[in-house]
């Protein structure tokens, strides 16, 4: 979930999935993208190291 409420916009992603990163990763680049116009830094890569997945 990402939410922005200053903005008036949130982001729910459902998944059934193991815990990876991965929905988080997507909710925040779909952010960047909105709000900046482009992906800002590898959210996938940030959230999958949170989760404790190896490297890429």
């Amino acid at each position: 979930m990402s939410l922005h409420p200053e903005a008036g916009f949130h982001t729910l992603v459902l998944t059934n999935a193991v815990p990876s990163g991965l929905p988080e990763g997507r909710a925040d680049s779909f952010a960047d993208r909105v709000f900046d116009g482009r992906a800002g830094q590898d959210r996938l890569k940030a959230w999958g190291a949170a989760y404790g997945a190896p490297p890429a």
